[in-house]
């Protein structure tokens, strides 16, 4: 693992460029969409329980957004398990009470998610994070960098799929994205910290992190 600092006025700069890295003008909104969340068992990401996750309930916040981006601030535990085949020193598993997926469009004039047209499918960038009991921030990158510069080949796009009009499939799976060839499962996972007015962060580099959530309108 690499451990790098960077002068907090810096980092603030990206992450308000990360927010909405493509808000020259004014964007064009939409109707937010509530969601039901319900993670798949069995994967490296997965819910604590087999209930889903309701926006407005248990303190969860699910939607698509007025940007058209997927928004979920879990108000459950969500479990997180690095511990891969071949991989030495791995992040340390648990399930934590506040985890949080944003996303972000692929690249300029890709589509609101709520407006996907049937049977379609479009990459985005998505960062999972939670905070552990010690207040590190983990950040796990699905071709999304949120802050940590470097590149992110070899990280998966995340790839939502509408199945019919009330359900959207979200997952990193193999998928030939315009300009990419995007791999399973794959993200770059690191942690931040804050030492003396500056950001430290741990890259832990690439881990297989595949996850499965069905969304389903309220």
């Amino acid at each position: 693992m690499r451990k790098l600092a960077f002068a907090s006025a810096f980092i603030v700069g990206l992450a308000a460029l990360s927010i909405r890295p493509f808000a020259a003008s004014k964007p064009v909104t939409y109707s937010p969409v509530p969601l039901k969340v319900t993670i798949e068992s069995g994967l490296q990401i997965t819910a604590d329980d087999d209930s889903p996750y309701e926006n407005g309930q248990g303190g969860t916040t699910a939607n698509f957004d007025k940007y058209g981006n997927l928004i979920v601030s879990f108000g459950r535990p969500v479990c997180f398990n690095y511990d891969v085949d071949g991989v030495e020193d791995p992040p340390p598993p648990g399930c934590y009470n506040n985890s949080y997926i944003s996303t972000v469009p692929k690249q300029q004039g890709d589509g609101a998610l709520q407006e996907l047209g049937l049977g379609l499918s479009q990459c985005v960038q998505l960062n999972w994070q939670f905070r552990d009991a010690s207040n590190v921030l983990w950040r796990n990158g699905f071709h999304r960098n949120r802050d940590l510069p470097g590149p992110q080949a070899g990280t998966s796009y995340a790839v939502v799929t509408r199945t019919d009009a009330d359900t959207w499939e979200v997952e990193p799976r193999a998928l030939s994205c315009p300009g990419y060839d995007n791999p399973a499962g794959m993200a770059r996972v690191f942690t931040q910290e804050s030492d003396r007015g500056k950001w430290v962060y741990t890259d832990y580099g690439l881990y297989s992190l595949p996850f499965h959530l069905t969304l389903t309108r309220q």
